[in-house]
This record gives C-alpha cells, sequence and structure tokens, in this order.
C-alpha cells in the first residue's frame, strides 16, 4: 500500500520537473498539460493514503506484515505542502 502512495507521489513531482523544464521554453500548452498530470497524480496520493489508511484502521495486518517506513521519509506531503503543490486549472 505504502508503494502505490510512493510511486504516485513520486510521479508528481516527475510531471512538477517537467512543468517547470517546459515553462522556461515557452511552451503554454506543454506546461498546461503537465501541470494537469501533477495534480492528476497528487490527487490520487492523497486519495490513496486516505482509503488505505481507513482501510487499515478495520483492517490491520499482521504483526509480521507492518511495514514501517523509514524515520527520514514523509509518505504523504503535509496539507501545507499539498497547498503548495496544487494547481487549479478552472
Amino acid at each position: 500500500m505504502e508503494s502505490a502512495v510512493r510511486f504516485f507521489r513520486h510521479q508528481m513531482q516527475s510531471w512538477k520537473e517537467k512543468q517547470e523544464l517546459v515553462a522556461d521554453q515557452s511552451q503554454p500548452g506543454h506546461t498546461a498539460w503537465a501541470a494537469r498530470q501533477s495534480t492528476m497524480w497528487r490527487s490520487m496520493a492523497v486519495h490513496a493514503n486516505s482509503k488505505f489508511a481507513t482501510l487499515l484502521k478495520s483492517h490491520p495486518p499482521p504483526e509480521f506484515a507492518q511495514v514501517i517506513p523509514p524515520d527520514n521519509i514523509s509518505l504523504m506531503p503535509t496539507e501545507a505542502n499539498i497547498a503548495n503543490t496544487s494547481t487549479s486549472f478552472w
């Protein structure tokens, strides 16, 4: 479950980097597409994290299957980080 959320966050960051790259090249269509993709992946990460958290509360994994994330890596951005990464298209 954690790997899915990490993958979604990785894709979000990848598209943000592409957005910054094409913004410098004055390609507004490409920039808009990259921003939309970044926002889509962020939304998927937030949604998956929420659903997985709910699922794990009602159906905790057995002791041997519990995953302990590293202390220095956050699985999901904080609310402040989410606000900084969101892009409105409408």
